[in-house]
């Protein structure tokens, strides 16, 4: 099935993020509950 897929250009590429690009998306995700509890502590 795959094999027919792929045939006609039916299946899409996807991008693995490495260890670098999942650090980062971590301390975005951090990011915001850190301002959050910032804004609470003034």
């Amino acid at each position: 099935m795959l094999a027919k897929l792929h045939r006609a250009g039916e299946l899409k590429a996807v991008w693995v993020p490495d260890a670098a690009h999942e650090a980062m998306r971590d301390l975005v995700r951090a990011l915001d509950p850190a301002m959050r509890v910032l804004g609470n502590a003034r």
